[in-house]
């Protein structure tokens, strides 16, 4: 992939970072649509093929000095509607076109006559002096200060121990056998218990039994499933803020894949129990299993 620059202001705010050209093309297609703020693109984007953020996309802040990057720069004033394009990366004109980077299909987008492409970058230093402030800032109440770059390395290597420990200790919370799981089993030990003391007077009755049991078994399956999945959307739902900008650590891929385990697990389970329901034929145990459903 090839890195530009690219800076998007409107009347009151501005991002401006080092974007893959990718995602450039996203927030540049998303453009077209005659959003009148940085709030308003922000909520387009993922009409326009991607699932990040403005804050996401340009996490690599950079000034607002007109200077290119790697294949090029962009520069957009949504408030003026102008637009500087000069990269190699992708054709940055008037109308275009490029495929979703999920395979789902082709994006078409194109700008209306009231925008105005400027052959000049230079026409944008206006912004320099427009006292714009960060786009971020209203968000995370963050206040930009000078700092030197080793404390800036030690800065992100601690909030990224603090997020690894924060994950790392949902997914250890899953499996721990906490007081609602412990209640859990216990019931489903009941149940269990009770069969014990059901006696089967024929064939027929003896195979419900061992249906009965199944059922049971993929029940509480199901029920344990369900229980740390709610768990894990509530951890995930007290999530630090400030942890927010590190969307694509390896422990909250991890709790990621643990969720779609569990989910599958649940899926699977209930459907096991629904098809073994119908496997009851004995009127005594289709009693029986009712009543406790």
């Amino acid at each position: 992939m090839s890195v530009i620059k690219m800076i998007v202001a409107d009347d009151q705010h501005y991002v401006a970072g080092e974007l893959h050209d990718s995602g450039a093309q996203c927030v540049y297609a998303a453009c077209s649509r005659n959003p009148k703020s940085l709030d308003e693109l922000d909520k387009l984007l993922p009409e326009f093929g991607t699932d990040r953020r403005l804050r996401e996309l340009f996490h690599r802040s950079a000034s607002l000095e007109l200077e290119p990057l790697g294949a090029g720069l962009i520069v957009v004033d949504l408030a003026k509607k102008w637009i500087f394009a000069e990269v190699t990366a992708f054709s940055a004109s008037r109308r275009g076109g490029y495929v979703r980077g999920d395979n789902k299909g082709e994006i078409e987008y194109e700008f209306s006559s009231d925008w105005q492409f400027v052959a000049e970058a230079k026409w944008f230093r206006y912004l320099n002096s427009a006292n714009l402030t960060p786009h971020a800032n209203r968000h995370s109440g963050v206040q930009y200060v000078e700092i030197s770059w080793n404390d800036l390395m030690k800065a992100l290597e601690e909030r990224d121990a603090q997020r690894q420990k924060f994950y790392e200790g949902i997914l250890e919370n899953m499996y721990l056998w906490d007081k609602e799981s412990d209640k859990i089993r216990a019931a489903f030990a009941d149940r269990s218990r009770a069969l014990t003391e059901m006696k089967p007077q024929d064939a027929g009755e003896e195979t419900d039994l061992q249906t009965l049991e199944r059922i049971l078994e993929e029940d509480k399956k199901a029920a344990i499933a369900r229980h740390r999945i709610e768990m894990a959307c509530k951890e995930l739902a007290s999530d630090p803020a400030e942890f927010n900008w590190l969307f694509d650590h390896p422990a909250l891929k991890a709790l990621d894949k643990h969720l779609a385990i569990w989910q599958s697990s649940q899926r699977e389970a209930e459907a096991q129990s629904a098809e073994l329901r119908k496997l009851r034929v004995t009127e005594r145990f289709r009693a029986v299993l009712q009543a406790r459903d």
